[in-house]
């Protein structure tokens, strides 16, 4: 129903690393904006087993990716956008940890997992630095 609606999101990454940075992709709702996003699926793989922290984040990282694309086809862009950076230290605040095997897309969190208000943010970065990492985030809008 929130398809049909023209409320589902989808926008992904993948991010090359490189020597003595960390990869991080975020998922920010703008400052200013008038809707919430309620993330709902994170899917996230590794070139590498690793670790990936999860952490919020409220200032945008550098690199705009892209707007959320509608899962309903032809339906407007999404207010909520996916960012990404490298950087010599892990940005944000840590809240959880999760192991990842190398090359195997892995759901991370259950259905229905943060509601970011205007201006906040969450992000995904793996614990060991030069580490490529992609990934996914599926939301809603209201």
């Amino acid at each position: 129903s929130e398809i049909r609606a023209g409320r589902g999101f989808i926008r992904g990454r993948y991010q090359v690393s490189a020597a003595g940075v960390f990869a991080h992709i975020q998922i920010l709702n703008p400052a200013g904006s008038a809707i919430t996003v309620i993330i709902r699926d994170l899917v996230v793989a590794l070139g590498n087993a690793d670790t990936v922290e999860i952490r919020t984040h409220n200032t945008a990282l550098t690199t705009l990716v892209g707007a959320g694309a509608n899962l309903l086809a032809g339906g407007a862009a999404g207010v909520g956008v996916v960012r990404a950076e490298n950087n010599a230290v892990p940005q944000g605040t840590l809240v959880g940890e999760f192991n990842v095997p190398a090359n195997t897309p892995t759901r991370l969190v259950p259905d229905w997992w943060f509601e970011l208000g205007a201006g906040e943010g969450v992000l995904f970065v793996p614990v060991t630095a030069n580490v490529n990492m992609g990934g996914v985030f599926h939301w809603r809008e209201v």
